[in-house]
């Protein structure tokens, strides 16, 4: 049961009925939407939101659910009952349609195995189609929706008939019209028209003489007369005979037709509902697409627990215009049953009041909630509700006289399937025994093991918690600098009504203010001012709460990344190891063939001085040779090695941009000659620009490079890379240019922040500031920042977001959430890069 009896009204669920009616698709639909009515079932609503859910799926996936053609014709075949009684040509077109639709969304649902809609599919399971209806109607009307020629042999002959009669009289009428042309007894633009079903020829009135016939009509002016010639009465009066004919045979057929379907009518009638109900279905899954509404966990018995749950009618408005709607998080439950909501006027409480309360009665109506899916709900057996003026001329009684009147209902019939809500207890009347009386009757309903909401300003309410368990305050923030709400619910403490801010704020004189402060006593002041403190620590600790979680964030991140890089090494290591163990097998063998091949030329020369000399000789170039191949590549420290192995080429890729923007250094070893800008091929030597490092192109893929530069291989843009000034030896590359790189590296990661914090600056500064920052990001290798500009006139806002939007590394940009600064910052997430190889 709900209360009072406008409680649609007072929520605005009458407005939902409006917006579910616009999205059927017919009557039928319709008729269902004025039949919506609050459940105490959970069963039921368990059903309902299930098939909303299975219906939102079709409307989003399902191609090919017949959507089109549900005409609402249940009158007619009422109608149809009684004998005698048949339907029209356009009306069996249209019983046609509904029934292909029908039969469409049956085989939809009823492929024949496993469905993705299984309790649409039982729905439809239970529908009787009557399956010989359908050829019927198509015996009888063409695709057109006309009566077919041969829907029976004696229609055939007379439609012959007809058709050579008709020929015969058109011919002779158009050779009678040629000769009062000819006779100049019509006017120029005139031709065969029809009077009273019968072709006639519109003849002068002065030469209504020259043409024996019937007259049947005059023009206006009197002037044209309307004349069948004689000669075709006869074939004129066959064909009205041939058309009466063909009437009383089409109705034979349509009452054939008629007699054929009366014993089908309660099926069809049952379609028809079936139908309906799946107009209404699809009416409220599209409601919940727009609404970005879902069907949340169900519980057994009074139980809230809200996520993300939003106002439906402020989430359409909003976002119609751009908006966004700061969403609610509220609980009752057995530890916590009634909820006392305090905070400023305007701040949202009235508005958090009404959203429990709509949404409450949307999910026992059977629709789906704008809340999280992982919010959780149960059924209330009882939705009571006093909020608004309820004035009443009629019956003698004020506002407040009015919400007496309620609070006695709601005492007499609250019990623990009860959820009240209350707006602005107390008010109306003299304060102090309004907050008396307002204590009163809440801790009577608290007696009674009701479940509530209530909205208020007066400070008894607000301890009430203290000593009655299972009462909770909340209050609704409020931005004391700015000195504009929040709309953000904290549950666990009471608000502050910030009225003598908001009276300073707007200029109220300081003697009144100050007056106002004794007369409101030091007690009732010390106690909202602990409120706004209190608030205002509770901001501050949260706001560093999202620094701490941003920091940890990118700190695990590079930890992750470095332990990654560690192991690359050590694998790389052990490689070597093994490859270096093998190659040294190699060496030994090699050298003890070498030193046996010797001291057998020896033996064999008998120690001849010459010989012996010439083999040692050999034996010490081979030695050579061998040491020379084996040599390895000069190495790096264990640092160096990590960064390269790891992630070393995406730091290349992104080196300080504010280098690379400026000219390329003329060379350090040609000259001033200026480098060449030709392509790239394998072989070439090479330096990035701004560097004297020299490197070797080892491939070239498209726009990119492999450089190996001594013990590393980058891979670079063709576009930053230029030929070297000379052309010296691998061996000459200068490794401290190297070094150099990777200390840059390493010192930018140490004093880089994930946040940037452009507040105060000049839209010039700030943009170069907001370019070396993101550079610096990209070079790090940095998945997300934060941009602090503030809200103010929004330009630095724009600086940002114009800069943002022309680097093409940067994957999304948008505000951050309300309690974390909304248009005051904004989140940037870049696009993830691939390690290199």
């Amino acid at each position: 049961m709900t209360y009072p009896g406008n409680f649609e009204q007072k929520t605005g669920f009458d407005r939902i009925r409006i917006l579910l009616k616009e999205k059927c698709l017919s009557e039928l639909g319709r008729s269902l939407v004025d039949e919506v009515r609050f459940s105490v079932s959970l069963g039921f609503i368990e059903q309902e939101l299930g098939l909303v859910e299975e219906m939102r799926g079709i409307v989003l996936f399902g191609q090919g659910f017949p959507a089109q053609d549900y005409f609402d014709l249940r009158g007619e075949l009422q109608q149809m009952r009684a004998v005698g009684r048949w339907m029209d040509e356009e009306q069996l077109a249209e019983l046609r349609s509904v029934l292909r639709t029908i039969h469409g969304i049956l085989e939809f649902l009823l492929p024949g195995g496993d469905t993705p809609y299984p309790g649409l599919s039982r729905e439809a399971a239970q529908i009787s189609f009557p399956e010989n209806i359908l050829p019927a109607i198509d015996r009888v009307l063409d695709e057109h929706g006309l009566i077919r020629d041969d829907a029976s042999p004696r229609l055939k002959e007379i439609r012959v008939q007809r058709t050579r009669l008709q020929a015969r009289v058109e011919g002779e009428v158009g050779r009678m019209m040629q000769l009062a042309r000819r006779s100049g007894w019509v006017p120029e633009d005139t031709d065969i028209t029809v009077r009273n079903g019968r072709l006639v020829i519109p003849v002068y009135a002065t030469a209504k003489r020259k043409l024996e016939g019937l007259v049947h009509d005059r023009s206006a002016t009197g002037q044209t007369l309307y004349i069948e010639p004689r000669e075709i009465f006869e074939a004129n009066n066959e064909l009205q005979e041939l058309e009466m004919e063909e009437k009383d045979e089409i109705r034979r057929i349509l009452l054939a037709l008629a007699d054929l379907l009366r014993p089908d009518i309660p099926s069809l009638l049952e379609a028809f509902a079936f139908l309906a109900r799946i107009d209404f279905l699809r009416a409220k899954a599209r409601l919940a697409l727009d609404l970005n509404a879902h069907k949340p966990l169900l519980r057994e018995g009074p139980h809230l627990e809200w996520f993300d749950a939003l106002h439906p009618l402020l989430y359409l408005s909003h976002k119609a215009q751009g908006k966004t709607v700061v969403p609610l998080k509220v609980r009752l439950d057995a530890a916590q049953r009634i909820l006392l909501i305090s905070g400023p006027n305007a701040g949202g409480k009235s508005v958090a009041l009404k959203t429990i309360g709509l949404l409450q009665y949307m999910l026992q109506c059977g629709l789906c909630v704008p809340l999280r899916p992982t919010s959780e709900a149960g059924v209330f057996r009882q939705l009571l509700l006093d909020i608004g003026d309820e004035q009443s001329i009629e019956n003698d009684l004020s506002t407040y006289s009015s919400h007496l009147m309620h609070m006695k209902h709601f005492l007499e019939v609250s019990d623990r399937d009860t959820l009240f809500l209350i707006d602005e207890f107390g008010s109306g009347t003299e304060p102090r025994f309004g907050g008396a009386l307002a204590e009163a009757i809440l801790e009577g309903l608290y007696e009674r093991g009701a479940y509530g909401v209530v909205t208020t300003h007066y400070a008894n309410l607000k301890t009430l918690p203290e000593r009655c368990l299972g009462m909770v305050n909340a209050a609704m923030q409020f931005d004391l600098a700015n000195m504009e709400p929040l709309f953000l619910l904290e549950t666990g403490r009471p608000g502050s009504s910030f009225a003598y801010e908001i009276a300073s704020r707007i200029g109220l004189p300081a003697d009144i203010l100050q007056q106002a402060g004794k007369k409101a006593g030091e007690d009732l002041l010390a106690l909202d001012r602990q409120l706004q403190q209190l608030a205002n620590d509770q901001r501050a600790l949260e706001q560093q709460q999202v620094r701490f979680r941003v920091a940890d964030d990118f700190l695990s991140e590079m930890i992750e990344k470095y332990e990654r890089m560690q192991k690359e090494l050590e694998a790389r290591r052990t490689s070597v190891l093994a490859s270096a163990r093998e190659e040294a097998r190699t060496i030994l063998s090699r050298s003890n063939q070498l030193i046996e091949n010797t001291i057998r030329e020896i033996r064999e020369g008998q120690a001849e001085k010459e010989r012996t000399r010439s083999a040692r000789e050999n034996l010490e170039k081979e030695k050579a040779r061998m040491l020379q191949e084996s040599a390895p590549p000069a190495t790096d420290t264990g640092a160096s090695k990590a960064i390269i192995a790891g992630h070393g080429e995406r730091p290349a890729e992104h080196l300080d941009k504010s280098r690379r923007k400026g000219p390329p250094q003329q060379g350090n070893a040609a000259g001033t000659a200026k480098p060449r800008k030709e392509g790239f091929s394998a072989g070439d030597t090479v330096q990035m620009q701004g560097q004297d490092a020299l490197g070797e192109v080892t491939a070239v893929k498209g726009n990119v490079a492999e450089v190996v530069f001594g013990s590393m291989k980058l891979r670079l843009p063709v576009d930053k890379l230029q030929h070297a000034r000379e052309n010296p030896k691998r061996g000459n590359v200068r490794r401290h240019d190297l070094r150099h790189i990777l200390n840059e590296l390493n010192d930018k990661m140490a004093k880089f922040s994930p946040q940037l914090d452009l507040r105060g600056k000049r839209a010039e500064e700030a943009l170069h500031e907001l370019q070396q920052y993101i550079d610096d990001a990209l070079l790090l290798s940095v998945p997300d920042v934060r941009i602090l500009h503030g809200k103010g006139d929004g330009i630095l806002r724009q600086v940002v977001r114009d800069y943002l939007g022309t680097v093409k590394e940067v994957r999304r940009f948008a505000d951050e959430i309300v309690e974390l600064g909304g248009h005051g910052v904004t989140t940037v997430s870049f696009r993830s890069r691939p390690d290199s190889e």
